[in-house]
């Protein structure tokens, strides 16, 4: 059993932002709550207080004492205790995963107290605009911009009453030439395009063991139907499973797409995160809440329609090691995989085509900002 109390936010401080206080409700342990007394063992010693993760381990036949002094070494040298386990031989790798599936009750949804969900929304809602106000959007219009709207307004109000000719022959060539400028400057983008070669296979792969935790964020509302392919393609990422904190977050009045996700039987890198039901009904609000749970020094946006390439956490990675520290997000290419079913989806598969392989690489050649495509976005430095 996990209770989490509110007690300290500062992200990579703990895993997911939050202190966590439990043991294992096996036989001979009682389950330890936060605030009570546990109960000790012989001689007075008090019941050693373990992640859940580690101390998972002990019902799969790893003795406590190797668990607790993994434990204390790990919080005395700043290294994870699943590294100490591996490199001293007690677990391999394998029976860490196996143990893991032990933790999918719910797909480990996590039993936050009514108090930690009320922070985390508070947050998701309001933080940026506290920490931020000139990057939030609750205030769409400034007064000049409220003023130069309205004067324009009114000059073409005035000018087609009294000129109306003229007025709609001005407004015409403007509208030709914005669109023209638009599509003359997309040209001149795709001209300037130049194929780069493929970067070289002779670069040594990085062991897993040396690779970070990579979290996977997944906004999900009304996908029950998604949740099959969507997550049958995330457990084809090659990225250690232990190393994988994918969580999938739903809105409270969703039931649909959360039994779905309980039914789908998967492995422990899933975690299932509700979202109390609150203003504004966003993305980006559901992604706020979750965010300060993640454990992951890398993480990754995706949608519910998302079919990653199995490769591209590994090629994120490798791209963020080979820039400098100036480079703080990446942008996957987005192909639209039905491009052949209807005219339409043919005609989003062309402009997705030249946006994302021809016209992006070339805004980034040219260090100039580029327009994010709201999914399969890439960041660093999370922690």
């Amino acid at each position: 059993m996990v209770v989490w109390e509110p007690r300290d936010y500062e992200r990579g401080k703990h895993p997911g932002g939050i202190e966590a206080e439990f043991s294992l409700n096996g036989p001979k342990q009682p389950i330890h709550t936060y605030g009570q007394d546990t109960t000790t063992q012989q001689n007075d010693a008090p019941q050693p207080v373990l992640p859940e993760d580690i101390a998972v381990l002990n019902r799969y036949g790893i003795g406590q004492p190797y668990l607790c002094a993994a434990h204390a070494t790990s919080l005395k040298i700043g290294v994870p205790a699943l590294e100490i386990l591996l490199q001293s031989g007690v677990i391999s790798r394998e029976n860490w995963l196996d143990a893991q599936n032990l933790l999918k009750d719910g797909q480990r949804s996590k039993s936050l107290t009514r108090e930690t969900r009320q922070h985390l929304l508070v947050q998701a809602v309001h933080n940026l605009r506290e920490q931020a106000p000139h990057y939030s959007a609750e205030q769409t219009f400034s007064l000049a911009q409220v003023l130069l709207v309205v004067t324009m307004m009114s000059v073409i109000l005035a000018g087609g009453i009294i000129l109306p000719h003229i007025t709609v022959l001005a407004l015409s060539t403007l509208l030709a030439v914005f669109y023209f400028s638009s599509i003359l400057l997309r040209g001149v983008l795709l001209a300037a395009y130049e194929e780069e070669q493929p970067a070289s296979s002779g670069v040594a792969r990085t062991r897993d063991r040396d690779l970070p935790v990579y979290s996977v964020l997944v906004a999900l509302y009304r996908e029950s139907g998604q949740i099959g392919e969507l997550t049958r393609h995330l457990q084809l990422l090659d990225w250690p499973q232990d190393k994988l904190d994918i969580k999938l977050i739903c809105e409270e009045d969703d039931p649909d797409t959360v039994f779905a996700i309980k039914l789908a039987n998967l492995p422990s890198c899933f975690e299932l995160i509700v979202v109390p039901p609150a203003l504004p009904r966003t993305k980006p609000k559901a992604l706020n809440y979750a965010l300060p749970l993640c454990r992951g020094d890398y993480l990754v946006l995706y949608d519910a329609e998302d079919r990653p390439s199995p490769g591209q956490l590994r090629e994120a990675y490798e791209t963020f090691g080979a820039a400098g520290p100036e480079l703080a997000c990446l942008q996957a290419p987005l192909h639209i995989h039905n491009g052949s079913q209807s005219w339409l989806s043919r005609m989003f598969a062309i402009e997705y085509l030249t946006l994302f392989n021809g016209i992006l690489p070339v805004l980034a050649k040219w260090r100039v900002p580029i327009p994010l495509g709201g999914t399969s976005n890439h960041f660093r430095g999370l922690r």
